[in-house]
């Protein structure tokens, strides 16, 4: 490429010097348009001089690279035909000294490329747009993501706006010229749709600048990617959401030097997060309920941790069951609560459970303690 701009430099210069043809041959150097660099899908065809039987038509994968006999896989990625040749030559040098390469593009992949983001590749329509073409990457039917875009951490919704896309600083790339940055939200308000894209065209998206270490019972846990002004709470939409292990408390926010302890419906998760936070979601307990309840199993307390949610979540005590004597296994010991006292504010009796703990409800002598539970259940549904 330097080489062909040095020769149009050298034959204008010499313009008036030259002989006629000479002056031809000038002007259809200046004519001929830039060499663009490959992308995946176009085909090129490989000479190699005097060696027919290692020349090829080769098309250029999904990630950049061709194969070739003798030179195997050679990268692609960024080079133009004449670099493409030189690196197809270091390789065979290995082999054939004082080889020669030629390469000739023979079609081209009338596609855009995304870089960023959820990436990959979306057909070309001539008139396409740069929002028009935003637009068909938040389709599933409209673009062929790389895989990694089809996990939640990766924009499995295609919701650019939500997601970790800053829509403020959107480029584009067309044959080394950088184009941009646009603003795709302010383009939408003012019912703009931005540049024309031509085949080839690299769109370029970069991340949010405001990141959130999102650890523990998500989907996806990982890194989010937000604004200055959105809330916590969209990290963890960002990375898939809450699993249905996750509790809805107790939550770990690590700012700085500062740790605290929030909730799924706290304050903190509804204001603008900060750079560097790192939020934990911990796991729901998992209890055992045994004995006289009316669904004995395990529970998964979500919300409250209390002896009497994991009893209201197993359905409550059946009619004889002795509730003056629960009895919960922790670590291997053995504690004894009687609930009824909670009537007379006795709260050390609806101690926390931990992950793990079981508890045992035992029948009574046919004493009917149904009033004192239906109370007791009233307080859990305030």
């Amino acid at each position: 490429m330097r080489l062909l701009a040095e020769i149009r430099t050298l034959l204008v210069r010499r313009l008036f010097v030259v002989s006629m043809p000479a002056l031809i041959v000038a002007l259809y150097l200046c004519a001929l348009p830039a060499l663009a660099q490959l992308h995946p899908g176009d085909t090129v065809a490989i000479t190699v001089y005097n060696h027919p039987d290692l020349s090829a038509q080769v098309a250029v994968d999904g990630s950049g690279y061709i194969s070739l006999p003798l030179a195997g896989t050679i990268d692609a990625r960024n080079a133009e035909p004449e670099e493409l040749a030189r690196r197809v030559r270091v390789a065979l040098l290995a082999y054939i000294p004082k080889v020669a390469v030629g390469v000739q593009i023979v079609s081209r992949n009338q596609a855009l490329f995304v870089s960023g983001g959820p990436g990959g590749v979306l057909p070309y329509t001539p008139g396409e747009t740069l929002a028009g073409a935003l637009a068909q990457l938040q389709s599933p039917q409209g673009s062929t993501p790389n895989t990694a875009s089809t996990t939640p951490a990766n924009l499995a919704t295609h919701d650019l706006l939500h997601g970790r896309v800053d829509l403020h600083r959107v480029t584009i790339l067309r044959d080394e010229r950088v184009l941009g940055p646009f603003d795709i939200q302010v383009l939408e308000a003012n019912g703009g749709s931005g540049p024309a894209l031509l085949a080839g065209d690299t769109i370029r998206l970069v991340d949010k600048t405001i990141r959130v270490d999102v650890r523990g019972e998500v989907r996806e846990p990982g890194v989010a990617y937000l604004d200055a002004d959105e809330p916590l709470s969209d990290a963890v939409l960002q990375v898939g959401g809450y699993l249905p292990t996750s509790a809805s408390s107790n939550f770990t926010l690590q700012r700085g030097d500062r740790q605290q302890y929030v909730t799924a419906g706290g304050p903190e998760l509804s204001e603008p997060a900060q750079n560097g936070d790192v939020l934990t979601i911990p796991r729901a307990p998992r209890i055992g309920v045994l004995g006289a309840v009316l669904h004995p199993g395990d529970v998964v307390l979500t919300g409250d941790t209390s002896l009497l949610s994991a009893l209201y979540d197993a359905g409550g005590p059946v009619k004889y069951a002795n509730i003056s004597r629960i009895l919960v296994f922790h670590a291997g010991a053995q504690s004894s609560y009687d609930i009824t006292a909670l009537t007379h504010g006795a709260v050390q009796n609806n101690p926390s459970l931990e992950d793990g703990d079981t508890v045992f409800v035992p029948e009574g002598h046919k004493i009917d303690f149904g009033m004192v539970w239906q109370a007791l259940a009233a307080m859990i549904r305030l």
